[in-house]
């Protein structure tokens, strides 16, 4: 639990806290205060404390130079219909157990109007409920409110608590990129980042974050070494990439100016190798990792989708639909929970279809129409798949037509009826290429996409969870990250920028947003397990259990042209809290995080988020 810091007195370890349970009676004796023109008064806040039969925020009692008043313990959560009738007995759902919530509440004296000469405390309430794992579950994310292991240690605080989450800081990262930043991936188990871009025998370059400066460096090999091939033939600009469910991390690269070329790249010795070529030509196609860790790509040249198994290659085409051959370069393509695939976007209608009757495919209209005539601008994200229901929602935004250019849409597929809905604008018209980007805490971090000033204009960040907040703007990047840019998040929860457009005949140099919560005291993953398996149980060793609300699946990177085709995240259930380790559940469902690798993060109640550790999920 956070201790308020209020009037200057509520600093972490000395507030007075009186801990109690819910229902139970404080007798308070309240003396000395003045009733001169400056009288002081005493009252305690939110609308769970009754006084005079009367329950209000805030109830305040004086003047007078002392008195005695009673009042009850509050109870720490207002129960739903629901979870009230699981208290009874004769109600109690199967599985129910007892949990334990807590809460802390304001009091204080003061001066009147003049907050600063006060003093303040808490009362630390605790409740027993009789909740099923996926009610708590619930109630954590509706509240914020952790499970209560007992303690009553000194918690970390929010060193910013009047700063709204949209801060954070850019900062330039030294050494020449030497090419384009316009593809990018996300090594597995490494700190490290592959990116390549344009026409040039030595395309690929390697970014190591290991260290703070970070370093530039150039793999083992290039795809134009392959024996019979040149840049010609091994031309990766404009290509499309997803991650393999191996035990190196193997990450799937293919198409582009070289349409029917494939290579894989090892993130362990940094070397391509040329794999089984593509029946039909790939350029700005997209290719994602689906539910039995098989690789689909789709579209580009061809109304076809291909699926690949990693040492065997590629299967025979599948044709999809006359209807859907607007979907041509890099779509919008997600894996949902039912193992269907939802494209939304940057054309119009978005389609839902299932790769065993492509025939039978479901459109659903936008309300902005198509986000890009040409260049593929704009961008897309699904949100955090999220227990109990996992609902699936893809949103898209920005784009270059004039209605496309600040407006933002989600989509629930989980509905009966899905339609697409308007989101809050963005603040800036996007009308160029930028990525949307999941941070961990589940919040959405776009930046780029706007070309014309002295430097790439600010970044914005979005939360599902608050949307009446909007779109709260950020710190503005130093160069214009428009055409042939690309954003990825790092393990650290930092996100890396760079590409386009080209300063001086060389690439612009590469900038790393850090947000707000790197200036937060924030978890730490102790130990965890460097594989999980579906539809088991697995412990994460942290000095902070008791304050952990979340457990976070975020997939490993891969990004081009305004869109991460690999990016992917996933809650996890925390079923259980001990002395310094949490069990947590993973899903049994291969749609929800398709195999292969994955950043595991924790999160406090203040949604602060660990460093991410590297976790490879298989079956």
């Amino acid at each position: 639990m956070t201790t308020h810091c209020i009037n200057g007195r509520g600093f972490t370890g000395n507030t007075p806290t009186i801990v109690g349970r819910s229902g139970q009676r404080i007798r308070w004796y309240v003396f000395n205060l003045d009733t001169s023109p400056t009288w002081h008064n005493f009252h305690p806040h939110a609308m769970r404390w009754k006084f005079g039969g009367e329950y209000l925020d805030v109830r305040s009692l004086g003047p007078a130079e002392s008195f005695i008043v009673e009042s009850e313990i509050p109870p720490v959560l207002l129960l739903t219909a629901e979870e009230e009738k699981a208290q009874l007995p004769e109600h109690r759902p199967p599985g129910a157990t007892l949990h334990q919530l807590k809460a802390d509440f304001l009091f204080h004296c003061h001066v009147h109007h003049h907050m600063m000469n006060g003093m303040v405390g808490l009362v630390r309430a605790r409740q027993s409920l009789w909740l099923t794992e996926e009610m708590a579950h619930e109630i954590s994310h509706r509240t914020g409110l952790p499970l209560d292991d007992g303690s009553n240690a000194c918690p970390d605080v929010d060193p910013h608590p009047c700063h709204g989450h949209g801060g954070g800081r850019w900062e330039e990262i030294p050494g020449a990129p030497e090419v384009a930043f316009m593809h990018s991936v996300l090594l597995p188990n490494t700190q490290r980042v592959l990116y390549w871009g344009y026409t040039r025998a030595d395309q690929s370059r390697v970014w190591d974050y290991s260290t703070p400066a970070g370093s530039y460096m150039l793999p083992a090999n290039q795809p134009a070494d392959s024996p019979g091939l040149d840049i010609n033939t091994s031309n990766l600009w404009s290509a499309e990439h997803t991650v393999l469910d191996t035990a190196a991390g193997t990450v799937l690269i293919h198409g582009g100016f070289s349409p029917d070329k494939a290579f894989t790249f090892d993130p362990v010795s940094l070397t391509w190798t040329r794999v089984a070529d593509t029946a039909g030509d790939r350029f700005y196609a997209t290719t994602l990792t689906l539910g039995d860790g098989r690789a689909a790509t789709l579209y580009g040249n061809v109304k076809t989708i291909e699926i690949y198994t990693h040492g065997v290659g590629w299967a025979a085409p599948i044709v999809m639909p006359v209807g859907m051959n607007h979907h041509q370069y890099y779509p919008w393509t997600y894996l949902l929970p039912d193992g269907r695939l939802f494209i939304a976007g940057p054309h119009d209608p978005t389609h839902r279809v299932n790769l065993a009757a492509p025939g039978a495919a479901e459109a659903f209209a936008t309300i902005n129409g198509d986000r890009s005539t040409g260049g593929e601008k704009g961008s897309s994200v699904l949100f955090i798949l999220r227990p109990p229901a996992y609902q699936p929602i893809a949103c898209c935004m920005g784009g270059n037509p004039a209605a496309a250019q600040k407006t933002v849409e989600m989509i629930n597929l989980s509905a009966v009826a899905p339609a697409w809905t308007a989101l809050p604008d963005f603040n800036v018209p996007r009308a160029e290429q930028f990525t949307a980007t999941l941070l961990p805490d589940g919040r959405v971090f776009v930046a780029g996409g706007v070309s014309g000033g002295p430097d790439g204009d600010v970044c914005e960040i979005f939360d599902p969870r608050n949307p009446g907040a909007g779109w709260v703007m950020g710190p503005a990047m130093k160069y214009v990250r428009t055409y042939h840019s690309s954003f990825i998040l790092l393990a650290d929860g930092s996100v890396l920028a760079g590409g386009d457009p080209q300063s001086g005949g060389a690439p612009t140099p590469h900038e790393r947003f850090f947000p707000d919560y790197f200036d937060m005291l924030r978890p730490v993953i102790a130990n965890a397990p460097a594989t999980i398996n579906y539809g088991t149980s697995f412990n994460i060793t942290t000095p902070n259990a008791a304050d952990i609300t979340e457990v976070v699946l975020l997939r490993a990177g891969t990004v081009t042209h305004g869109f991460n085709m690999s990016q992917r995240g996933l809650e996890c259930m925390v079923s259980a809290i001990g002395a310094g380790v949490l069990t947590v559940d993973m899903p049994a469902n291969e749609n929800l995080a398709p195999p292969g690798w994955y950043l595991l993060f924790i999160l406090n109640a203040n949604r602060v988020p660990s460093t991410g550790r590297w976790v490879r999920v298989t079956a």
